[in-house]
């Protein structure tokens, strides 16, 4: 069995693991997560440091094979004893994956971690005050790929997923990750074939300031009127796929393909006043009176605006008749 410690520092760091632990239990069927270890072929375990508002919280959470680290709160000066024990218990160890999303500075802390194992690789993902710095050339969805491999299922992560083209160097919403995640379980489950995820991604994503594409899924609400980053906020941890947004101007091709892989009617939008260039695309019934409100509004849009030729069929008004 390949083994792999991600070692997770700060806030938004704890919340990665604890979504890649989600996963893993949704993927191999695990109702109890602190089962996750027990009951999988894949042996995953979590290491968190947590910080908050530039202060160090001597607190840190294991989830391990070994019911005593799972979940188990111990001193930060506990922390160093603590991931040695995690490095002996490994038969296989194939690396160790730091996700860093705070501003602290870790460089000491990480140098003790790689002393203790020299012969085993460090990966980093570093995401400093909003922005994105690369670590020996490595992303989220290099991390994906690395993880897919150690654990020899189909993960999918509930975080942010960052392309390796140096142009994306500003903090995109998390639902990319979500988008790319299931485009990939699309394919492996209904396709039965691979996909090249840089390649996909590459041409998927031109310049996110100006276009993206995202994913929306059951019991999630669109933010991106409330917030700077735009997007999906995901609810209750549920991930059946719903909707679509189009922000911006995506290239009529790129529309196509990502309404072959999701099986979505690119038909289906609503385009919100005041936020042009914005469209959800959904058929959940918990967006019937948001389409019926904004119908109208969205054909009187020019379709030059979205740079592509799409219509408002008939399906989407009886729909909305349907469910009124």
């Amino acid at each position: 069995m390949k083994e792999i410690i991600i070692l997770n520092l700060g806030w938004n760091g704890s919340i990665i693991g604890d979504q890649l632990q989600e996963q893993l239990a949704i993927e191999n069927q695990i109702q109890d997560l602190n089962l996750l270890n027990k009951e999988s072929d894949f042996l995953i375990k979590s290491f968190y440091y947590e910080t908050q508002n530039g202060q160090f919280i001597p607190k840190t959470i294991f989830v391990d094979s070994d019911t005593q680290f799972q979940k188990k709160k111990m001193y930060a000066k506990q922390n160093f004893s603590s991931f040695r024990q995690m490095v002996e218990k490994c038969e296989n160890l194939q690396g160790v994956l730091v996700i860093n999303t705070t501003n602290q500075n870790y460089d000491n802390y990480i140098k003790e971690q790689q002393q203790l194992i020299p012969t085993v690789p460090f990966y980093f993902v570093n995401l400093i005050e909003d922005q994105i710095s690369f670590s020996q050339q490595i992303s989220l969805l290099k991390c994906y790929e690395m993880l897919k491999e150690y654990a020899e299922v189909c993960l999918q992560i509930n975080g942010s997923v960052f392309l390796e083209n140096k142009q994306y160097t500003t903090y995109p919403p998390r639902n990319i990750s979500q988008f790319l995640s299931f485009c990939l379980a699309s394919i492996n489950q209904a396709y039965k074939k691979q996909l090249d995820i840089t390649t996909f991604s590459q041409h998927l994503f031109l310049d996110y300031d100006q276009k993206f594409l995202s994913c929306g899924f059951d019991n999630t609400y669109v933010n991106s009127f409330n917030n700077n980053y735009g997007g999906i906020n995901y609810q209750e941890g549920k991930f059946n796929k719903t909707g679509l947004i189009i922000r911006g101007e995506p290239n009529l091709e790129q529309v196509k393909l990502v309404q072959d892989i999701t099986q979505i009617p690119i038909q289906m939008g609503i385009l919100e006043k005041g936020y042009p260039g914005i469209a959800q695309i959904s058929n959940h019934s918990n967006n019937v009176n948001i389409l019926a409100k904004t119908i109208k509004k969205f054909e009187q849009i020019p379709k030059q605006f979205f740079n592509i030729d799409y219509e408002v069929n008939e399906g989407l008004n009886q729909i909305v008749a349907a469910y009124q």
